[in-house]
């Protein structure tokens, strides 16, 4: 944490887990960002650990679907499933 404010930023986080940046990874981070706030404190970061591995599979399959459904409108339309699949696989 080099701001020593004790919540950490993207690339700290990637950092200190060795993954690389991606969509993905942002999308990931953001979700654990519950305040929006850019940053991920640890009670930030130990609620959304909780509440994805505390999950039973079809929760899971939900939250992974909440993750995509942009717009919230319960769907999955044919720009969000490109979406997904260029975070997935890159553009190309």
């Amino acid at each position: 944490n080099t701001s020593l404010n004790g919540a950490i930023k993207l690339h700290e986080f990637l950092d200190f887990f060795d993954l690389d940046w991606t969509p993905l990874t942002e999308r990931c981070f953001t979700y654990f960002d519950t305040t929006g706030g850019g940053d991920v404190d640890f009670l930030e970061f130990i609620i959304s650990v909780w509440n994805v591995c505390t999950c039973r599979v079809d929760s899971l399959s939900n939250f992974a679907f909440d993750m995509y459904d942009l717009d919230s409108d319960g769907e999955l339309s044919v720009p969000e499933i490109e979406h997904m699949v260029w975070e997935f696989f890159g553009k190309g």
